[in-house]
């Protein structure tokens, strides 16, 4: 039986390496010529550098395994999770967020990684220099406001996936922690469609779960948009022959924005029907994807890794991710403190039994 190490790990590394994979080319999203002459070929299908002076201006010349923005916010997730030592709701993320988001990322020459993130580190800091979260609630009484009237974009959808992880088992509560943490950062669709995604990893943390389970249980719990968006992606899926032939349906009669956050959680759960959930060959469709592929590969690799562990993620990939990302907060730390947190949330429901036997006795 794959342990609960083992799905965290793959989750959090498989998200990584996903991120890694689509991150070089995510910029050139519809100019496969392009990506052809600078890089050799055009399709993705390992590692590679980014190029000195591409476009994703913050990573230019980076080495292959580095992670973007997606990971980044992920990770502060994780880090509201692991401090907080269990669940999450809009307030302990947006405390993270203040706490840990660098001021670098928003402040530098060229600009800020995405517009949307900056804002919400401006909402927080604007005039409020080095105050932790708590002091800027006569500003903000309510962290779930702060997403309203933010620019439309996946970027809750690219970070939502641990909060599937610390509700293992639970996809209806993890679909509802998501919205709300969605909601620091986004409103509307574009926080509730990451509900899909946290409730398909909740459901693939289950040992012996199936992708069809995991891709079932995103489809229930979610908005309604996303759910007929997510069922029509699986059928065309289901229809194809092949990952190819999906994505031709799919560019097709399903394409949105690149940065939409119902385009993008649909592909991913086209892509891992049409793979089958197969760790290696879906994060490789989700960067060859175009569109935002970065972000398609790393949500696809979060539920893919939950779902098959670790070991199912090739060597080779999480040592360049290791060895790419130092500054970052190591992911086997944050792996090692979501299994703690997971502990602290067996107490708790354990807690909670005992107190319905008391009532029900």
């Amino acid at each position: 039986m794959t342990t609960a190490s083992s799905k965290v790990k793959g989750s959090l590394f498989g998200g990584a390496i996903g991120d890694a994979l689509g991150g070089p080319v995510e910029p050139w999203v519809t100019d496969l010529d392009y990506i052809e002459g600078q890089f050799g070929f055009r399709r993705i299908e390992t590692l590679v550098d980014y190029l000195p002076d591409g476009p994703h201006w913050y990573f230019r010349g980076s080495p292959k395994g580095t992670y973007t923005d997606d990971t980044i916010l992920k990770n502060i997730v994780c880090l509201g999770i692991v401090e907080g030592k269990g669940r999450i709701g809009a307030r302990e993320f947006a405390a993270a967020y203040a706490k840990h988001m660098r001021r670098e990322y928003f402040i530098r020459e060229a600009g800020q990684l995405w517009p949307g993130e900056a804002v919400i580190w401006f909402k927080l800091y604007f005039h409020i220099t080095n105050q932790p979260y708590n002091d800027l609630l006569s500003e903000f009484p309510d962290a779930r406001d702060l997403g309203q009237g933010n620019l439309p974009a996946g970027d809750a959808a690219m970070m939502i996936s641990p909060v599937g992880l610390i509700n293992a088992g639970d996809p209806a509560q993890a679909g509802m922690d998501a919205a709300e943490v969605s909601s620091v950062i986004q409103s509307g669709v574009s926080a509730t469609a990451p509900s899909a995604l946290a409730a398909a990893v909740a459901a693939a943390m289950v040992p012996g779960a199936t992708i069809d389970d995991a891709l079932a249980a995103g489809s229930r719990h979610t908005d309604e948009r996303t759910r007929m968006r997510v069922e029509k992606a699986i059928a065309l899926a289901e229809e194809a022959s092949d990952p190819a032939g999906f994505k031709a349906r799919f560019h097709e009669s399903m394409l949105l924005g690149v940065a939409d956050a119902l385009e993008m959680v649909s592909a991913t759960f086209g892509i891992l029907a049409a793979t089958k959930g197969d760790y290696r060959q879906a994060v490789i469709e989700g960067a060859n994807f175009q569109r935002d592929s970065d972000t398609i590969a790393a949500m696809a690799g979060s539920i893919a890794g939950a779902l098959h562990g670790f070991d199912a993620l090739p060597p080779d990939w999480v040592a360049a991710v290791r060895a790419a990302n130092p500054d970052q907060p190591s992911l086997d730390e944050l792996a090692d403190g979501i299994v703690d947190a997971l502990r602290a949330e067996r107490g708790r429901k354990a807690d909670q039994v005992a107190l319905f036997d008391g009532l029900l006795a």
